[in-house]
């Protein structure tokens, strides 16, 4: 009788005290919820960008955008009126100019009768795949809003593979 009670014990404590078991890739996407892309992806190269941001409310604006860019490696700085474009270009070296579509043509006149190195990035905001073709076309890498971020950070690095292999 005794042993059958503890049978009966054993048995209830197995079958009432089990849990299911977690897989390891549990553990892992919980981990990678945590962590931002952007802190994940590492650039090809740290680039230095100079966000022109000329339109009060354009995505250039967006405070966590250019927070994110910091955090990938990449160093920006702001401005938002077009004359501080030629003291912060003959002052600093920038890789990139990101500014939004409508800017774009103009300022990279501009960037050329300066003789800048520096690349035109524009960004399109709620393109359509005919407007993004024709800017790829006329710029050869453009940004979009919205995007994933890390398609954004790869737009970047494109630019910046092209500008080394154009300059070697």
């Amino acid at each position: 009788m005794r042993k059958l009670a503890l049978a009966a014990l054993v048995a209830v404590f197995v079958f009432l005290g089990s849990h299911p078991a977690k897989a390891c890739g549990d553990k892992l996407l919980a981990m990678t919820r945590s962590i931002g892309l952007f802190k994940a992806y590492v650039p090809w190269k740290s680039a230095s960008i100079l966000i022109y941001e000329g339109h009060a409310s354009g995505p250039l604006r967006d405070k966590q955008f250019q927070s994110s860019l910091k955090a990938a490696g990449h160093k920006i700085e702001t401005l938002d009126t077009e004359s501080q474009i030629d003291p912060k270009l003959s002052t600093g070296k920038y890789d990139l100019v990101l500014v939004e579509i409508s800017d774009a043509s103009s300022l990279r006149q501009h960037l050329s009768s300066l003789r800048s190195p520096a690349a035109v990035l524009p960004i399109l905001s709620k393109p359509t795949k005919t407007e993004i073709a024709e800017a790829e076309k006329e710029y050869g890498v453009v940004m979009t809003i919205p995007a994933v971020f890390t398609q954004n950070l790869e737009a970047i690095d494109r630019m910046m593979k092209s500008r080394a292999h154009s300059s070697s």
